[in-house]
This record gives structure tokens, sequence and C-alpha cells, in this order.
């Protein structure tokens, strides 16, 4: 799977400013989800290439106002992403622009991530649980 997403990523991102966002992700799992990220990002924006990313580079209100909108379309449905999946994506797209020397209020967009929620609760496996579990192992 990883593989066919990471040539299909690759693909659509080159250039220098792509060069210094990628050179400066030391793992590669990170490199693979900040690419594909990214490329979700400009899918949104309806762009093409990772230098129309920065077409505002001297307007960063603007550019922050962008990823403001697709943060919270990221939060309510039909999207409705978990919290973590929108700190991921977020966490690419202010990497790429620091990286470019685009200085953004990181603060402010954060802000807009929402609040984690918690899916499920923990609790500790009752005893008829882990009996169940015991006669299928053996």
């Amino acid at each position: 799977m990883y593989v066919g997403m990471t040539n299909l990523v690759e693909q659509a991102l080159f250039g220098q400013a792509y060069r210094n966002f990628s050179d400066s992700l030391k793992s590669p799992a990170t490199k693979h989800a900040y690419a594909y990220s990214l490329q979700k990002y400009m899918r949104h924006l309806q762009i093409q290439t990772v230098d129309d990313l920065l077409k505002n580079i001297d307007k960063p209100k603007l550019i922050e106002a962008e990823i403001i909108e697709y943060i919270v379309m990221l939060r309510n449905p039909p999207h409705s992403l978990a919290y973590q999946t929108r700190h991921t994506y977020l966490s690419a797209i202010v990497m790429f622009y620091a990286m470019n020397d685009v200085n953004l209020n990181r603060k402010k967009i954060s802000r807009y991530l929402g609040e984690p929620t918690m899916i499920r609760q923990d609790r500790a496996y009752t005893t008829e649980e882990i009996l169940r579990l015991l006669e299928f192992c053996g």
C-alpha cells in the first residue's frame, strides 16, 4: 500500500520549495505522512504544483486564512477527521511554510484544530472477558 501511495505523492511534489521542506524531515515515515498531507492540502486548494503554495508569500494573513478554512472543513461533516489526523495535516502544512521562510501565526491557526475527543473509553478487562480470551488461546 505505501509503495504505490509514495509514488503518487512524489510525482506531484518537486522543486526547490519542496526540497527545502522534505530535506528537513528525518524519518521516512514522517516524510511519507507529511508529503501525503501536503498533497491533500494542494488538492483542496485545487493547485497543481508546490510552488503555487508560495504564490501569496507576501500575504501571510491570506495563507493563514486558507489553512484555517481547510482545518475547519476537516473538522466538520462530511469530512469529520479525527483530531490527530487534523493535527498531522496541519503540522505538515506549517512545516512546509516554515522551511520556506513564511512566518505564520501558528498559535492562532492551532486554535482551529478543535479538541481531542475520546471515541472509546479505556477500561480494564473483566474476568469473564479474560476467560473467553483464554478459551481461544488454548
